[in-house]
């Protein structure tokens, strides 16, 4: 896939990390941490571990702020 396109493909994360314990969040943290694309959605900030770095988007009342 890379090859073909020279790009690295995009990984989509659907509040995931709603589902799983703390050990587990950190776990799939830890395995998409090194990859160059991730979108990941959550509904609730706690959800997402802080070892996520990158840019992170807001969405409230229709307005997407970054932050």
């Amino acid at each position: 896939y890379t090859t073909l396109f020279r790009s690295e493909p995009v990984l989509i994360l659907d509040d995931v990390f709603a589902s799983l314990d703390e050990q587990r969040r950190r776990a799939l943290a830890h395995m998409v941490a090194g990859a160059q694309q991730v979108l990941l959605t959550a509904a609730v900030d706690d959800d997402v571990p802080d070892e996520l770095a990158g840019a992170r988007y807001r969405v409230a009342d229709g307005e997407v702020a970054r932050g």
